[in-house]
């Protein structure tokens, strides 16, 4: 294909500008600052569109950096024939992608078309913008580049499946990406130090306290070994306590009881003693006895010698009478009665007395002594067996406390450990992934090594280099020595820049199947010396017979002769 004519309205500083266009070798040259770039970025602009302003600085971002200085409408026109029409590109820009306008004008049939969308560039050529730019667009003093995977598609032969090698670059950066996160930021690595020091430390104090509770132990087995030596003692002792209270008990009842029975005995001979003061009563009662007789007798008398009513002297005869009488059995009956009673009691006291006295004396051989209550060693030994006792079972309490948290935080350490283990797992899954991948580019990329490097050495055989230089399967250029490959680096600039228009130029004649570009040169010669420039002249007079050359230079010294 092959741009006729192109119109600007605005584009950057250049305004209401138009330009016709021949075959073969198109040359402009102008003064610094004229508008060189803007020409070029706006053919550019017309086939790919503008990017978005994006994240750059307003100065670096192609739509800002662009935008007309004076104002106006933003765009142009463009004209170009292919094999079967012509047609002219409308487009204007505005702030942002969704404000631009495309039209595409089919001046063969003078109808609009259909044929391209705003995506022209990639349908008419193949290619997208990036590959486009590294292949066909020479930027102003930029010759180095980097390989895209569409343009090793296309190189490879491989077109159909340029979105393939997109996707397979743009999953290399995210594989890459997602590995090194996995690298810098292992999932929980701090907390399984910090756990490990945790176990570490539980395993000391854990291991100290079982001394210590094995030690506690052995002091609480001889302590109940003690105590239970002491409780027997005490027992038995207590038993010989309760014995002896008994005995004791006893004895003090026996004496209680020889008390109370010499004191029934002193109370029947203190009796006795008064038998003889009370034998004047007994006297006594004899008078009164005659009394009532003789009274008896009186009212007798008087009743018969009809003194008093006899009837009256009878009845009063007949009191006096019983009651003589029952003064005198009364009297007679107690006597005897207390008598008897009196004999026995004091002779059943005396017995008793004596067997009491015997038992008493029994008791006093035995020499009874009383017994102390249990010791205090015993009290001191349960003390500090109890308060032993407390402390190792707190000490268990702990150690089981400490076991349970060792267990959990083994847990948790496997669990971190297998997280851990399941991340190196994903980093070394990453790593053979993008190893694949790259094998499988390279593999792809070694398809176009041959045909590429002929073309790469036609093209670099007309600046006679004396170096011998290779193209390899990533597209990088390398100087061939007895010692091995080495970086174009070790060239000088301008032989840098040939060897980088050869690359270019050879990667166009491989990469571009369906239509063949314009090739647009800005100012890429100003670092090749004035014996190069013939050598660059010729070369382009070869490839104008297949491109459409557009070069952009500052410098009449730099102009090719047509």
């Amino acid at each position: 294909m092959k741009i006729l004519k192109l119109h600007i309205e605005n584009f950057g500083k250049l305004t209401d500008f138009s330009c016709q266009f021949n075959e073969g070798l198109n040359q402009f040259v102008e003064e610094n600052g004229w508008g060189k770039s803007t020409l070029a970025t706006f053919i550019n602009s017309m086939f790919y569109g503008l990017e978005a302003s994006g994240r750059k600085k307003d100065y670096e971002a192609e739509r800002s950096k662009y935008s007309p200085w004076q104002g106006g409408i933003y765009g142009g026109n463009l004209t170009f024939e292919t094999k079967e029409n012509v047609y002219t590109i409308y487009r204007t820009f505005g702030k942002t992608p969704e404000q631009d306008t495309f039209q595409l004008y089919n001046e063969t049939l003078k109808q609009i078309s259909q044929d391209f969308s705003e995506n022209i560039g990639e349908e008419l050529f193949g290619v997208g913008k990036e590959t486009f730019s590294i292949s066909s667009f020479f930027g102003q003093a930029v010759l180095g580049f980097g390989l895209t995977d569409e343009a090793v598609s296309n190189l490879a032969g491989l077109e159909k499946f340029k979105n393939d090698a997109e996707s397979v670059d743009k999953a290399l950066n995210l594989i890459e990406k997602r590995r090194k996160e996995l690298v810098a930021n292992p999932p929980k690595k701090t907390e399984l130090i910090q756990i490990s020091k945790s176990l570490n430390n539980l395993s000391v104090t854990i291991s100290l306290k079982e001394s210590k509770a094995k030690d506690l132990k052995e002091t609480l087995s001889s302590l109940q070994k003690e105590k239970e030596r002491l409780e027997l003692k005490n027992k038995i002792d207590e038993n010989e306590r309760k014995n002896t209270i008994n005995k004791i008990n006893e004895q003090n009842f026996l004496q209680q009881e020889l008390n109370q029975k010499n004191l029934q005995l002193n109370n029947i001979l203190l009796a006795k003693n008064k038998k003889n003061d009370k034998k004047n009563s007994g006297k006594f009662s004899l008078l009164t006895i005659s009394l009532c007789f003789a009274m008896a007798i009186l009212f007798v008398v008087l009743g018969v010698t009809a003194i008093v009513n006899y009837i009256m002297a009878y009845v009063f005869a007949g009191i006096f009478a019983v009651a003589g009488f029952f003064v005198f059995f009364i009297k007679k009956s107690n006597i005897s009665n207390k008598e008897d009673y009196d004999s026995a009691e004091e002779n059943r006291l005396k017995k008793d007395i004596e067997n009491l006295s015997a038992k008493l004396q029994e008791y006093q051989e035995l020499n009874i002594k009383i017994l102390d209550k249990p010791n205090d060693l015993l009290r001191d030994t349960e003390n500090k067996y109890y308060a032993l006792l407390a402390k190792y079972n707190e000490l268990l309490g702990d150690l089981d406390q400490m076991k349970e948290e060792t267990f959990l935080l083994e847990e948790n350490k496997k669990n971190i450990e297998e997280i851990i283990s399941q991340n190196e797992k994903r980093i070394n899954l990453l790593k053979l992934t993008a190893n694949y991948l790259n094998k499988a580019r390279e593999n792809v990329s070694q398809r176009f090594v041959n045909p590429v490097n002929e073309k790469f050495q036609m093209f670099l055989s007309k600046f006679l280099l004396k170096d011998k230089i290779d193209i390899d399967s990533k597209f990088v250029a390398s100087i061939i020595t007895n010692i091995g490959a080495k970086n174009i680096q070790y060239l000088s600039k301008g032989s840098q820049d040939l060897v980088a228009i050869c690359q270019r130029f050879s990667m166009i004649e491989n990469i571009f199947k369906k239509e063949k570009p314009f090739v647009v040169l800005d100012d890429s010669f100003v670092n090749v010396d004035d014996s190069k420039i013939n050598s660059i002249e010729e070369l382009i007079k070869l490839l104008t017979k297949t491109y459409q050359i557009l070069y952009f230079t500052c410098s009449e010294s730099r102009k090719f002769k047509k």
